[in-house]
């Protein structure tokens, strides 16, 4: 008995319509899987919201302190610190009674290095020392561009003289503030003092 024969490219046909749809298939779950690993890795990401869900309330600016300095207000207080340095650089000497100690002109020029000098001579000449310290109360009386003065009540209770060799007190505080009055020059951008006047009159009780 003869085999039916087939048409011509039959077997080819037919082979090409399964292979037609097992391509389709396997395009259609190709597609599936690549939505799928899509969506996880858009999630993976942290894409940004939708314009839509974005808020557009506008942003607001936080405040900075002001860090304006008021000129006057510094030069006084250059000022008055310089008037404090010239007794602290005075105090130091004294301790040892250094008539020529090189502090003494650090914070000061010229009529106040002189008679700082002079006081610590006479201290070093009498065999004593002045220990302690003092306790100003500077206030700025004028001030111009180049030059100040300060008004001070200085309380010298704890500032006093002592025996050089045996450090046996050799004074005794007298409870009174005493008026001390100096002049300030400013040059380049220090200030210094050039004139001091301690009074004898009181400004008040220690």
């Amino acid at each position: 008995m003869e085999k039916a024969k087939r048409p011509p490219g039959w077997a080819g046909a037919v082979g090409d319509n399964r292979r037609q749809r097992v391509h389709g298939r396997s395009s259609a779950v190709l597609l599936v899987v690549l939505v799928v690993l899509g969506g996880c890795h858009a999630e993976s990401r942290g894409q940004p919201p939708s314009p839509a869900a974005t808020s557009t309330r506008p942003t607001q600016s936080i405040p900075r302190p002001s860090t304006t300095i008021d000129p006057r207000a510094a030069l006084q207080a250059a000022v008055v610190a310089a008037y404090r340095a010239y007794w602290a650089d005075v105090v130091a000497a004294s301790q040892t009674a250094d008539w020529r100690s090189p502090r003494l002109d650090d914070h000061a020029r010229g009529q106040p290095v002189q008679a700082a000098r002079d006081h610590l001579l006479l201290l070093r000449q009498q065999g004593l020392v002045a220990r302690g310290d003092m306790r100003l109360a500077p206030r700025v009386v004028l001030l111009l561009a180049g030059s100040a003065k300060i008004q001070d009540c200085q309380d010298l209770t704890g500032f006093l003289k002592h025996d050089a060799k045996t450090g046996a007190l050799r004074d005794r505080p007298s409870g009174n503030r005493y008026l001390a009055q100096a002049t300030l020059t400013r040059f380049g951008d220090r200030w210094k003092v050039t004139h001091v006047a301690q009074a004898v009159a009181t400004c008040g009780k220690a």
